[in-house]
């Protein structure tokens, strides 16, 4: 969606969908005026979605291409190119602490590579990447299918809140690919820019300033 230069006044919140990116002229000449926007959800959002889980079957260490999923339920609708929440009480990695997107449990993402026929109760999935945390079968490991929002971002333009308490700027959750590069977010008083269980995403040439936290 292309912006040219102008402002731009909005007085309710933009959903991206996958493949959607708002890009402007510039920084300086295109800008979304938020201002009069009462709500203190952010402006812009994007949201993936956590679907249904199912449990390891096995204990999973850190460099592991390959994980055990009970074959019953979800667990037995893994396919290739799928994304998975990969998580459990234990887990202890940077990314595991606190709770993740849409009621997730804290974990990481990992990319299936290859499923093989269910054996013995339970799927053998194999990974692009190593797993990079540790987690216990038996405290609540699980495996939990997601749906990324990809493609989504935002490009030379400035985004304008009037700087109320507990305000944000723009939220990406559950994205992958998503690009934000040269923007300008002034005014939220909380968070300018939130990425939340992100993957191969990238922020460049970004200014934020009024906020509590920039990003």
């Amino acid at each position: 969606v292309y912006v040219p230069a102008g402002t731009y006044k909005i007085t309710a919140q933009l959903t991206q969908p996958s493949g959607v990116r708002v890009v402007g002229e510039s920084m300086d000449s295109s800008v979304l005026d938020y201002s009069t926007y009462s709500s203190q959800e952010p402006c812009i959002r994007a949201d993936g979605s956590a679907g249904s889980s199912s449990s390891l079957t096995s204990n999973v260490v850190a460099g592991a291409l390959t994980i055990n999923v009970d074959s019953s339920g979800a667990g037995n609708g893994i396919v290739a190119g799928d994304r998975l929440l990969l998580g459990s009480h234990d887990a202890f990695h940077g990314l595991a602490y606190g709770a993740g997107a849409n009621g997730t449990p804290p974990g990481e993402i990992v990319m299936v590579s290859s499923v093989a026929a269910p054996s013995g109760g339970h799927n053998v999935v194999t990974l692009q990447l190593p797993v990079q945390g540790n987690y216990v079968a038996a405290n609540a490991g699980i495996v939990q299918r997601l749906t990324m929002t990809v493609g989504c971002g935002l490009e030379n333009l400035t985004i304008r809140r009037a700087q109320a308490d507990g305000t944000f700027g723009a939220t990406y959750v559950l994205g992958e690919r998503v690009r934000i590069a040269n923007v300008r977010m002034l005014r939220a008083s909380y968070a300018m820019l939130t990425l939340d269980s992100c993957i191969d995403s990238e922020v460049t040439g970004c200014d934020f300033s009024d906020c509590y936290y920039a990003a």
